[in-house]
């Protein structure tokens, strides 16, 4: 009998789940005093940045032609059920829909109550985002009919989630209710902020003061189970609902909140696979991160939110120590392992795939940290996970995303890198749905472009800062002064960005744009402006006015990096460069709406086992030389951007002339390569 690997996964947790022990006493200095960090940058508005571009146009595929926009009619028994109303469940018993797999009634099916929240809130999140951005007007009274609905489930005590009456608030084992609220909640706060409905934001509060009620320091606690198959651990993201709400209304009580959830994650141990961020196991700074990818890279903005908001000297240490941590998970491409467990392992390109949940959550981390420290490392960082594995886990058509992809993937058929290819996993392939492992990947890419655009500007106290990159209209205002400022560009494949701007009267205020650690140089023309360099961006400061603009040029060299396998891979600003390996296609799986299969892809040789870098010469671009063909336009998939150069073939003992393509464009692909 075939046993999906999601079914194997919380079989295997079941074995392996930890029950609780004593609680931790190592968290008395929550008692002290709190003087909470200011945060270098501010958020704006989601409604504030609308991408241009071949980012909008990805968009608008995604939406228009690809599952982002048909996924609830291709799984409709998961995104279109009324979980939220009419479909709420009843008893501790009431098993929902996860996928095409055959559920029995195992203690690990029940836990999973809180599942369709997350494929719903994830779904529509990534889903509204996409429409407001890109205005679809058709699109947007759907969601907006969805919104609608959920604020006529509100009950009179204010309760918005899955769970009915009967057993809301008392789950003894694993607890989903923070977590499915939370991915709702998310939903609801970014339509806020795209429409200013105030009704939304009344209703989340109205909710999060019923359930800041039932979970405190006076209450019980929401981390204390008897057991833990992943719902409960990722209910710590009720923190991002905390910040936003922090952000909206300025209310203190809300991040006060966020404080209390992760000190009583980190109270009771629950289980080992999804607490990797916990405080006492972030002090064991040299024990390697073992749980699932997407909590652990998702409880990084927790542990920062958290420490951010205390200046604890204690949270300090423990978040440098998973900085430290992180550093042995990250793949050449940006992502961190994790497939779907991290399991204590250092990053190997052949071997360590990264899951997409795991992606976006670390990209999102990224942002958030950017945000709150200022550091530029962190928007580099973001920038080449979106670009490299993020980009290169979607299908050029937008019809299917590979769940979890290594980044030397020399094969997509259903087996595991990680045993070498002989065990079968059904992740392993390009699907719209990957409704036969978990429906959660492709929900999540559709937060991908979304949550980048929704960063690339964020506010200082004398202005604004264009920390990531891309062609994007930011709109908003200085001191009343209504303000409009275009990125024109192809980036991340062009060199040069023309900052535009449009103001309604002449305004002071700087701009501070981000210098690249990739980046040897940076040349900015601008007329009549001071610029200085701070801490990672050019402060570029004068009175603006309506057809004032900035010509900011990189210089970028290539560079060949050392990944943590050995091998070295070349890079070139944000984009690391791949071998493309020639591949067919085997559809096995067909969908009855529009043209969507399950499909697997098999290389047509191995050539790319022969191949080693050799560099006689010391370069450190290794002899390559880049290649831009701006005649193509600005569509990823027409391998605009290349390199050339010689490598050696073991073979045939001679070096031969070598293309290297954007490793996000190339479905099968070798990054990483030994080097004599």
């Amino acid at each position: 009998m075939k046993i999906s690997y999601f079914l194997l996964c919380f079989v295997f947790l079941l074995m392996m789940n930890e029950i609780i022990g004593q609680p931790t006493n190592t968290l008395s200095f929550f008692n002290n005093p709190r003087q909470a960090i200011q945060p270098v940058f501010e958020n704006v508005p989601a409604n504030q940045i609308k991408p241009l571009g071949w980012m909008k146009a990805q968009m608008q595929q995604d939406i228009n032609e690809g599952f982002v926009g048909k996924l609830d009619e291709l799984v409709p028994k998961i995104l279109k059920e009324d979980i939220y109303k009419t479909a709420q469940r009843k008893s501790k018993t009431d098993i929902p829909n996860a996928g095409t797999q055959k559920l029995t009634g195992a203690a690990w099916e029940i836990s999973m109550q809180w599942w369709g929240g997350e494929t719903q809130g994830n779904w529509w999140d990534g889903f509204i985002r996409n429409v407001f951005m890109l205005n679809d007007k058709k699109a947007i009274a759907k969601a907006t009919n969805f919104i609608n609905h959920i604020l006529s489930s509100q009950d009179v005590d204010g309760y918005i989630g899955v769970y009915g009456k009967d057993i809301r608030y008392q789950q003894e084992g694993d607890n989903g209710e923070l977590w499915a609220q939370a991915t709702l909640f998310r939903v609801m706060l970014g339509y806020y902020e795209f429409t200013n409905n105030k009704k939304v934001l009344q209703a989340v509060e109205k909710a999060m003061a019923l359930t800041m009620s039932k979970y405190g320091e006076t209450a019980k606690s929401p981390f204390k189970a008897n057991t833990d198959f992943g719902g409960l651990t990722h209910g710590l993201m009720m923190t991002d609902v905390c910040e936003t709400l922090h952000r909206i209304t300025n209310k203190k009580q809300y991040n006060d909140f966020a404080v209390y959830l992760y000190k009583e994650f980190s109270t009771y141990p629950n289980d080992r696979n999804y607490n990797d961020v916990r405080y006492e196991y972030l002090l064991q700074k040299d024990e390697l991160f073992v749980g699932h990818g997407a909590h652990t890279y998702e409880h990084l903005r927790s542990i920062l939110l958290t420490y951010q908001t205390t200046n604890y000297p204690e949270l300090k240490t423990a978040y440098e120590n998973a900085l430290y941590k992180l550093n042995f998970c990250l793949l050449p491409g940006g992502a961190g392992i994790g497939d779907e467990w991290i399991g204590g392992k250092i990053a190997n390109a052949d071997s360590n795939a990264a899951e997409y949940c795991g992606m976006l959550e670390l990209r999102n981390f990224y942002n958030s940290a950017l945000q709150k420290t200022g550091s530029s490392i962190y928007a580099d960082k973001a920038e080449v996970l979106t670009f490299n594995s993020m980009q290169g886990a979607r299908y050029s058509n937008g019809k299917g995303l590979t769940y979890c992809k290594a980044d030397n993937c020399t094969q997509l058929n259903k087996l595991s890198p990680h045993s070498g290819f002989k065990e079968e996993d059904v992740r392993y392939k390009y699907s719209p749905t990957h409704a036969d492992a978990a429906v959660c990947c492709n929900p999540s890419y559709g937060r991908n472009l979304p949550y980048y655009v929704s960063n690339m500007w964020m506010k200082a106290t004398d202005g604004f800062a264009a920390v990531l990159f891309g062609a994007s209209t930011f709109t908003t205002n200085y001191k009343n002064v209504p303000i409009s400022i275009t990125q024109h560009t192809n980036y991340p494949f062009a060199d040069a960005i023309n900052f535009s701007i449009t103001t309604a009267t002449p305004t002071n205020f700087t701009l501070y744009i981000r210098k690249p650690s990739w980046t040897k140089h940076v040349k900015i023309n601008v007329a009549a402006a001071a610029i200085k360099e701070i801490n990672g961006f050019y402060a570029i400061t004068k009175k603006w006015r309506t057809g004032d603009d900035i010509q900011v040029f990189f210089d970028n060299n290539i560079q060949a990096v050392k990944a943590l396998n050995n091998e070295i891979f070349l890079q070139r600003g944000p984009i690391v460069y791949a071998y493309e390996i020639p591949s067919k296609i085997e559809v096995v799986n067909k969908y009855t709406v529009g043209n969507f299969t399950d499909f697997t892809v098999q290389p047509t040789n191995d050539l790319y086992k022969n191949f080693v870098f050799t560099n006689n010469d010391k370069k450190d671009d290794l002899g390559f030389i880049y290649f831009s063909d701006a005649q193509k336009g600005n569509d990823w998939y027409a391998n605009t951007s290349y390199l050339v150069g010689n490598m050696f073939n073991t073979k045939t003992m001679a070096l031969e002339q070598i293309k290297l393509i954007a490793m996000g464009t190339a479905v099968l692909r070798k990054v990483t390569f030994k080097h004599q």
